[in-house]
Order: C-alpha cells, then structure tokens, then sequence
C-alpha cells in the first residue's frame, strides 16, 4: 500500500495543475505526516507548493500552500524543502501584498516557535540532529531567498538556534560562537531597521536591531565562562543592592515572576538548595519580573521565599535587567562561581544542584 502511495506521489510531482490542486497537495501531506515517506518525495511535495503558489492567482489558495511548506519542513528540515519555500514566499509576495502582515505570520510563527529548538520530549541525541539540520536549513534559506523579511528571519533564527542550544543543551564551540556573530553583524547590517512580524503582538513588533543587539550581548557576555555582567538595583523592599556584592560565593541567579507558572513550581526546589547549602558560601537571588511590587511581595509571601529578588521594574519582562541579560524564557537560571563566572545557564533545574555541588567542592579544594 505503501509502495503504491509514493508511486503516485511521484507521478504526482510531474503531472498536471489539477494533480496539483491544494486539495491534492493536502491530501499527500496528510498521508506524509502520519505514515512517513522518503526524503525525495518530501522535496518533491514542498517543489509543488512553490509550483502552486507561482501559478495561482488566488492568495488564500496561495498562502495555505505557503503554510503547508512550513508543515512539511516539520517533517524534515532538509535543504531542498527551504529553497522550495523561499522560492514560494519570494512569488507569494511579489504577487500579492508583501506588506500584509497575515502573510508574514504563518511565516514568523513556524521560524520562531519552531525552528529555533527542537521539540523537548524527544531524545538528545535527536535533537542535537535537528538543531543540525535547522542549521543547515536556515543557511539555505538565507542562500535562495530573495526578499529582505526572509533573509532576516533566517540569520535570526539561525541564531536563536544557536543561543537555545547553549541555554539548553550544552556550550558552544569558539567557532560556532564566532559564526554566530557574524551572524548578527549581518542581520544588524543589513536588515536592523526591519520590524519582526507578529499579528496583534506589539511587543513582538520591534526593528530585528532590538533584539539582534541583545543576542550579541549574550554571545559576548553571557556565554558560559564569562564574567557575569553586574547588576545594580533594588530589592522588593526598596533596599539597594548589586550582583557583586555576593563575590566571593556561588550564586544562583533565576529570573523568574509571580505570572509565570513554571517559576512558582520551581520555588519549592529552591527553598531546599537555600535549606542544604544554608551553611556555606552560598546565595541563591532572584530578579523579579512583575510589573507591579504588590504581586511580587504578594508571591514571596505567600510561598515563603526568603531570598532576595531585585526587582525589574514597572515594565515587567522588559525591564532594564531582563533586557541587558536578554531574557527569552522563564525561568532562566545561571549559576556563578565565587569569581562571578558563568558556570551554568539554562530554562530547567536539571544539572542546577550537581554544578552547586561541584563549585563548592572545588572551593573547599581550593582552600586548602
């Protein structure tokens, strides 16, 4: 049965408009999805989009192909697939309205939710494959595409990739860090003054030279090894404090809100590191991301936390600490060593406790 689906599919990729009809083209994506089919009949579905959308003159008929080459490079991120999509993004908006911004979503949403990580529930040794292949697939896009949004998505998320990669799974190489400056030189180039698309979202609604400069403070200055940036503020009592004023101690550091559901479940975890470490050169600060001080001492009080937070400000989640340390996700832990190095960064607690444990270690070994 098989067999014969993918015969078809292959006369298919040949044959004539009505062979490929977006109800056609639908169908075969269906059955791709959910039974799996190889790489070449990938390519060949993705090439028929673009065929559709530079034959049609019907722009919902034309942007649903858009989105349905965005699906299948879910399937597979592979090379060919991009050139297939920046060929039919390149004619969607040269026949139609490049600066509608419902164009441009579907777009945005799969390049920013989805090629800058991969899924989370699959194993680490796959998703070091994808983030390779989302690598190789980004460099194609930027490679064929000829419009500016595009090319810009591209190096963006390119190294967004990059930077989750670090934040999540591991710490870059100097040459991956170098290629991920350039990469950001370029987009800030070439493409700063360009606003991210994003229906109904002004937060989102930001020239790429907004958020291009803070992935290259991350990459200079946030990267694991280097010396943490200071912070100067105030506590949600009002009392002034800095970062530095913990030299000397390893120190966690989460960002975190009241808002923020993961963040409150994660409080009891550390109220049992503050507990263990109690009686050791050790602090655990937070710096509180709700726009309103009432929230945030309503939540310290209500879930007994007993460290301090600086807090970020009225303006919330893009207040001036979260955005010189270029926040993307909450929680975001780092934890410093008694220099103020960046040991340890990431969204998730796991390995959080062990890189306590070991820098205390090294501390006592070294004292003596």
């Amino acid at each position: 049965m098989k067999v014969r689906f993918f015969f078809i599919l292959f006369l298919a990729a040949g044959c004539t408009a009505i062979d490929d009809s977006l109800e056609k083209i639908r169908a075969d994506f269906e059955v791709a999805r959910n039974h799996g089919t190889p790489d070449g009949d990938l390519i060949a579905l993705s090439e028929r989009c673009a065929k559709l959308i530079d034959l049609s003159t019907d722009k919902s008929q034309a942007f649903e192909a858009v989105h349905t080459v965005c699906e299948i490079s879910k399937i597979k991120p592979l090379a060919e697939i991009a050139a297939a999509l920046a060929k039919g993004v390149d004619r969607y908006v040269e026949k139609f309205d490049a600066d509608d911004i419902s164009t441009w979503q579907p777009v945005f949403t799969f390049f920013w939710y989805h090629l800058r990580r991969p899924p989370r529930d699959v194993p680490m040794e796959r998703q070091l494959q994808l983030i390779d292949g989302y690598k190789s697939y980004l460099d194609a896009i930027f490679a064929h595409a000829k419009t500016a949004h595009l090319k810009a998505l591209a190096l963006y998320a390119k190294t967004e990739n990059r930077l989750l990669f670090e934040r999540e799974l591991g710490v870059l190489t100097e040459a991956e860090r170098d290629e991920a400056v350039r990469d950001v030189k370029m987009l800030l180039k070439n493409f700063g003054e360009l606003k991210r698309p994003a229906k109904n979202k002004p937060y989102w609604e930001q020239p790429y030279a907004h958020y291009a400069r803070g992935q290259l403070r991350e990459i200079a200055h946030l990267h694991i090894g280097a010396v943490a940036p200071n912070i100067e503020g105030k506590d949600l009592d009002g009392m002034p404090f800095k970062l530095s004023d913990y030299r000397g101690r390893v120190v966690v550091l989460n960002f975190w809100g009241a808002w923020c559901v993961p963040c409150i479940a994660m409080i009891p975890k550390e109220k049992a590191l503050v507990q263990k470490y109690a009686d050791e050169p050790f602090a655990l600060i937070g710096v509180n991301t709700d726009p309103r001080l009432e929230t945030a001492r309503s939540a310290v009080k209500e879930h007994g936390v007993t460290w301090r937070s600086f807090w970020n400000g009225p303006g919330g989640w893009e207040g001036n600490i979260a955005y010189d340390w270029f926040v993307q996700g909450y929680p975001m832990l780092y934890v410093l060593d008694t220099e103020g190095r960046i040991r340890f960064k990431s969204r998730s607690d796991e390995g959080l406790e062990e890189t306590v444990e070991l820098l205390l270690t090294e501390l006592k070994s070294n004292s003596h």
